[in-house]
C-alpha cells in the first residue's frame, strides 16, 4: 500500500499566505512534521506582507512566553533558596543536638545534609557553586563539633 500523494504545491501556497504548519497539515491530511520537513527541504518562504507579519507576531509571542517562563523560574528559585536556607537552620540545630548527645553517626549525617542544603541555597540564589569561604567555615564548624564530640 502506498502513501497518499499530497498536494505540496498547495502547501507551499498556504505557507506563503501565512498559514501555520498545523493548518497546512490539516488541509493536506498529513502531520505537522511532514509539512515542516517539506518547508525546510524546499525552502518555502512567506510571500505576503500579512504572512511575514503573522510570522513576526508568532516570534514575538514565543519571545514573550520565554521571558515569562524565565521570570516565573526566578520567582520559584528564590522561594526554593529560602526553603533550603530554613531547612539548613533546622539541620544545624540537629547537628548541635547530635554533638551534645555524642551521637557521631547522626552528627555526620546532619553535617552532610547541612553542606548539601547550603550549597543548593547558594546555587539557587545565584551564588558561587564552587567551594567558597562560607563552606570552609562550615567545614571548620563540623571539625570543631567532631573534636568536641571526641572530648577535645
Amino acid at each position: 500500500m502506498t502513501a497518499p500523494r499530497r498536494d505540496w504545491a498547495l502547501g507551499r501556497r498556504l505557507w506563503g499566505d501565512g498559514q501555520t504548519a498545523s493548518q497546512i497539515a490539516a488541509a493536506l491530511g498529513c502531520t505537522r512534521q511532514a509539512v515542516d520537513k517539506h518547508a525546510k527541504a524546499e525552502r518555502w518562504e512567506r510571500t505576503t506582507e500579512a504572512a511575514r507579519l503573522a510570522a513576526h507576531q508568532r516570534a514575538e509571542q514565543t519571545r514573550a512566553a520565554v521571558e515569562t517562563a524565565h521570570r516565573r523560574w526566578a520567582e520559584r528559585r528564590a522561594g526554593e533558596a529560602d526553603a533550603a536556607g530554613i531547612t539548613a537552620a533546622v539541620v544545624r540545630q540537629a547537628m548541635r543536638d547530635a554533638a551534645a548527645a555524642a551521637n557521631a553517626p547522626m552528627l555526620s549525617a546532619a553535617a552532610r545534609a547541612y553542606d548539601t542544603l547550603i550549597r543548593n541555597a547558594q546555587l539557587l540564589s545565584g551564588g558561587a557553586t564552587e567551594r567558597a569561604e562560607a563552606l570552609d567555615a562550615i567545614d571548620a564548624e563540623v571539625a570543631r563539633l567532631v573534636d568536641q564530640l571526641r572530648g577535645g
